[in-house]
């Protein structure tokens, strides 16, 4: 029986990566650090897999080197392992998370803790950015603004900017997703993700 599609993007098949530190599988996408540009770094979960695979062309920022990490089905905790253990070529002037989504089935109290010592680590390595959890269509959509409204509290409390993506990415736009509801399409999807990473990273 044909599994019903809640997207109608296309999104590549998932390449198997090493384990990372955190003992999930990860991978960077590093371009050539020159040390002339500035250097941010984007750290999240599966969200992330299209741009490190090159399903879809990655952000790419006016005058900036982005260097991307992604850790699929990665919680807040994971991400954060990520980020304390990451060789930094050199010190970013900003460091962007993406993570929360895999945290959606657990109680948001506990995943807002994790998500604070999220930002806690991330802070020790540069300026940073937080980008909401991003809709989904599947059943775990429905909780989605509730945890963003806890993650938005966190951020605040621990002086971390936050941008939030609801509106870019309104459920009546079915490209934006892959069939399974959850991840962003490479085709509509990741672009538009894309554009956000690159305004952000052109404002610091």
């Amino acid at each position: 029986m044909a599994q019903h599609r809640l997207g109608l993007g296309r999104r590549g098949k998932a390449e198997k990566w090493q384990l990372g530190v955190s003992g999930r599988q990860n991978k960077a996408l590093c371009p050539p650090i020159n040390g002339i540009f500035k250097v941010c770094c984007l750290f999240g979960d599966s969200q992330l897999r299209g741009f490190v695979q090159k399903d879809a062309p990655p952000p790419n920022p006016h005058r900036r080197q982005l260097i991307i990490n992604c850790t699929p089905g990665g919680k807040c905790a994971d991400v954060a392992t990520e980020i304390r253990n990451f060789i930094y070529p050199y010190r970013p002037r900003l460091l962007m998370v993406e993570a929360g989504t895999n945290d959606l089935g657990r109680p948001v109290e506990d995943a807002r803790q994790d998500f604070h010592h999220l930002l806690e680590a991330a802070k020790k390595v540069s300026e940073v950015v937080a980008f909401s959890i991003l809709p989904r269509l599947d059943r775990l959509g429905s909780v989605v603004p509730v945890f963003n409204k806890e993650f938005e509290r966190t951020a605040i409390e621990a002086g971390v900017s936050w941008v939030d993506l609801t509106a870019r990415f309104p459920v009546q736009d079915l490209r934006c997703w892959a069939g399974d509801g959850l991840h962003l399409s490479d085709c509509t999807g990741l672009p538009r993700l894309a554009a956000e990473v690159s305004d952000v990273c052109c404002s610091y």
